[in-house]
């Protein structure tokens, strides 16, 4: 009997370890990654502040100075529709005509705080190429100035872009694209105005 008793213990001590070790490889894994691994989110800061205002669908009347020196401007009329995305981001789609022709545009615009710069996006249907801009704005980022450099509409080639976006209120805003000609002097080929559509 007592050798009984002395030999319990070399059964029971590894029978315990052996269902420790069988209830560690049953223990459920830990979902999602590690709170050092865990993205957080970025939020707005104040060149984002602006974005927020362009929700909404707009009216907008284009004039165009594409046409010989001397010509007056070809008007048309075009709709935009924006949206933000998560506060960081302008989404736009826009649809029209130009040159009697039909048009459709769309783009992106925020602010990059990696690069301290507002950049955008622009693709339609009179491209096949994707135009990006990048640029500052003014204090309360009611004038905003990008440069972009893109194909040569009027040529071979590639010419430097100017884009000037500015609030004139809540309900009005202003686009102005000028490109640079040999010379180096700023030459104005576009303004739109946007009006905010009343629902």
């Amino acid at each position: 009997m007592n050798r009984i008793l002395a030999l319990a213990p070399l059964v029971v001590v590894p029978a315990v370890a052996l269902a420790a070790v069988s209830a560690q490889e049953k223990k459920p894994e830990e979902k999602g990654a590690p709170a050092e691994m865990q993205m957080t989110p970025p939020q707005p800061g104040p060149h984002h502040a602006r974005i927020k205002d362009f929700t909404g669908a707009w009216d907008a009347e284009v004039e165009s100075m594409m046409g010989p020196p001397g010509t007056p401007p070809e008007k048309s009329k075009a709709t935009e529709t924006d949206m933000t995305v998560g506060g960081l981001w302008n989404a736009m789609d826009a649809r029209g005509e130009f040159g009697g022709m039909p048009f459709h545009g769309h783009g992106f615009g925020g602010y990059d705080s990696q690069k301290k710069m507002h950049v955008g996006s622009w693709i339609d249907s009179f491209g096949d190429y994707i135009t990006n801009s990048e640029g500052d704005c003014d204090g309360t980022c009611k004038v905003e100035t990008t440069n972009s450099d893109m194909p040569n509409p009027m040529g071979p080639g590639r010419i430097k872009v100017k884009q000037v976006h500015e609030w004139k209120d809540k309900d009005t805003r202003e686009f102005s694209m000028f490109m640079q000609g040999p010379d180096g002097a700023w030459m104005q080929t576009m303004k739109i105005t946007y009006h905010r559509r009343v629902k």
